[in-house]
């Protein structure tokens, strides 16, 4: 094919998959979207710095230029000096004519002296004429990287074909990284700043003679100047995230990576580890490595960024992404890291989600699923951030308490089945969530009070009782809780009424809670084990369960979590009773020996709720839970959860 053919493209007996159609063409396709990002990016930052140079070098080459004509005339004889020697001259002749003197030498003193310029003088103007050479070499260059930046990208773009341009551009990429062309433009302002210097010494060296004083105050001057960028240079090296920085730098970055001196010290390895690659590259190395600084700074930008969020259209992205932040990998401690904005007043992270979701009782400021996909935002929000939020004493105030409990109850009524599951799912976690904080926190009364016991140790008793206090006036926030899952219906138990009883008998035991922790904490377990009960028996009447993977993986994900460790926390022979009557319900297995009338719940569900029977007791609890696993086993097949809790209760009996 001709030159001309290759121009203009091939002919239609040519025109084939080779060109046009190739397979390959999605690949290439990518690399070249990618590619072409990096290469603008880098063409737009070397034209934005040449811009810069080139009118700066315009400006300071006139005012070097303005010095220079001044400057210059002092390295030839003026020929008024020589106009000013032959009259002084002529007139002493004449002056010895008029005395009758002989003239004397006068063919001698006729001589004039020979020019030579001082040394200060030929000093300044080198510097000077350096100076203007070095600032119009810069302007050249600069001229020059906006011309190559235009070519390459024209050399890429010139071709249609994705596989062509691909060839292409990673045929001039290449040359671009064989010959430095990345440091050579980083060079360039170089010649600009060693302009500078070379003028501000020539401009020192030309004041001397002339005035010491103004000498004085340039040469200061001028020693700030190269301090400051001395330590411009050098300060990158030392603090890595340092924004300051001069063409030098990466030359001394390189020296001390010679010298094996550029590194930092990692405290989990206990050993000193060198940086690789180049400035940029050792940064972004040092941004993401997994040091006690990263998480950290995660933390400030977190603040940072909800901060600046004031708007609920603002807030509900940053709110969406909490649980994959949570859950992340690539995040060091994410829990952690919320923790600390739940318990920082400051941001009040609590109440402006909460806000967020009563946005969502109005529907007329929403298109179609805007409601909805709102109000599920902020319901995983909670779901996630109390099922991962470790038990933190006297914390629970600052976390999702009594005013989110008032919004989650309004939601538990929602129209949208898919909101009121979300809703009871996430308040049921949020009323497990607080017994379990404040049975923490009463173990670690209990270990202030022992210290207060030790004549060793002066903590005042008056906090203790100040935290008391603070623990009655919040058991209205706890009844709040337990209605939001349902506890205000009225069964044939007389749920109700178990309530109001446990509520008095926590009032009292709180007041007596110095002498007797223990049976307190065994309280509160036990209603958890009754918002556990509601929860369940809320699953199986009053909701209609989703059929789809994510209502049933919540539901599983509630369960899991508000059954973890259930009979660890001081439980009773009335508390295990209660579930095992409540499992017979669940599997459908009556009272007395007729078969089972088959689930009530899914199996999944199902499983994960036989597991909390693995660490019953009560020796008879034990024996009626084997018997009501049994009894399902035969209508559903048993899952190897469920296998290893029947042979935990049956080895449990051989005993």
């Amino acid at each position: 094919m001709s030159l001309k053919d290759e121009e203009t493209g091939p002919s239609p007996q040519h025109r084939g998959s080779s060109n046009y159609d190739d397979p390959s063409g999605q690949i290439f396709s990518v690399y070249t979207t990618e590619s072409e990002k990096q290469d603008r990016a880098l063409a737009e930052g070397w034209k934005s710095d040449m811009d810069g140079i080139l009118i700066f070098a315009g400006l300071f080459s006139a005012s070097v230029t303005a010095f220079i004509i001044e400057g210059y005339q002092s390295l030839e004889q003026n020929p008024a000096d020589t106009t000013n020697m032959l009259l002084l001259q002529i007139s002493r002749q004449l002056s010895a004519m008029s005395n009758g003197s002989q003239m004397v030498g006068v063919s001698e003193s006729a001589e004039l002296p020979s020019f030579r310029p001082t040394s200060s003088t030929l000093l300044f103007n080198a510097f000077w004429f350096i100076s203007l050479a070095f600032s119009l070499s810069c302007a050249l260059a600069a001229t020059l990287v906006q011309q190559w930046a235009r070519h390459y990208l024209q050399a890429i773009e010139r071709r249609p074909a994705p596989h062509k341009r691909a060839r292409i551009r990673a045929y001039l990429f290449e040359g671009v990284i064989q010959f430095k062309m990345i440091s050579v433009v980083d060079a360039i302002p170089a010649l600009l700043h060693i302009s500078v210097f070379f003028f501000l010494t020539g401009l020192v060296v030309f004041l001397f003679p002339i005035n010491l004083a103004i000498a004085g105050l340039t040469l200061a001057i001028a020693i700030i100047c190269v301090s400051l960028y001395t330590a411009t240079t050098f300060l990158p090296t030392l603090y890595r995230n340092c924004p300051y920085r001069t063409p030098l730098s990466g030359i001394c970055w390189r020296g001390l990576q010679t010298l094996h001196l550029l590194g930092y010290y990692h405290n989990a390895w206990k050993k000193f580890i060198l940086l690789e690659g180049d400035m940029t590259q050792g940064r972004e190395y040092l941004a993401m490595e997994a040091l006690p600084d990263r998480n950290k700074r995660d933390r400030e930008a977190l603040r940072d960024t909800l901060d600046s969020l004031t708007e609920h259209s603002e807030l509900e992205p940053f709110v969406q992404g909490i649980p994959g932040f949570i859950r992340s990998n690539e995040v060091g401690d994410g829990r952690s890291m919320f923790q600390d904005l739940l318990l920082d007043r400051t941001t009040g992270l609590e109440c402006r989600i909460a806000r967020l979701l009563m946005t969502c009782k109005d529907p007329g400021f929403f298109h179609d699923g805007a409601l909805e996909k709102r109000a599920l935002t902020c319901l995983n929000a909670i779901f996630y951030l109390t099922k991962e939020q470790p038990s933190v004493p006297w914390a629970w105030i600052s976390c999702f308490g009594e005013h989110t409990t008032y919004v989650l109850q309004t939601f538990r009524y929602s129209e949208s089945p898919v909101i009121a599951h979300h809703a009871c799912c996430t308040a049921a976690l949020v009323v497990d969530k607080l017994h379990i904080d404040i049975s923490d926190t009463l173990i670690a009364q209990d270990r202030t009070w022992a210290n207060v016991a030790d004549p060793r140790k002066g903590i005042p008793l008056d906090m203790h009782l100040d935290r008391g206090i603070y623990a009655l006036q919040f058991l209205g926030a706890l009844h709040t809780l337990e209605a939001a899952v349902g506890l205000e219906v009225v069964d044939s138990d007389g749920k109700a009424l178990r309530w109001t009883r446990l509520l008095e008998e926590i009032r009292t035991r709180l007041q007596a809670c110095a002498s007797d922790p223990c049976k307190l904490r065994r309280i509160l377990n036990k209603g958890r084990i009754y918002a556990l009960v509601d929860y369940v028996r809320i699953l199986m009447t009053d909701l209609s369960l989703p059929d789809e993977p994510a209502g049933l993986a919540l539901t599983r994900d509630t369960l899991r979590a508000i059954t973890t460790d259930l009979f660890a926390r001081h439980a009773d022979t009335e508390s295990e009773w209660c579930l095992v009557r409540l499992l017979a319900q669940v599997v459908g297995v009556p009272d007395d020996d007729k078969p089972c009338t088959g689930p009530k719940l899914p199996a999944s569900l199902i499983d994960v709720f036989i597991r909390v029977f693995a660490t019953l007791g009560n020796e008879s609890t034990k024996q009626e839970a084997r018997r009501i696993i049994k009894s399902y086993t035969k209508v559903q097949p048993a899952s190897e959860a469920v296998k290893r809790v029947l042979n935990g209760l049956d080895l449990t009996n051989l005993y």
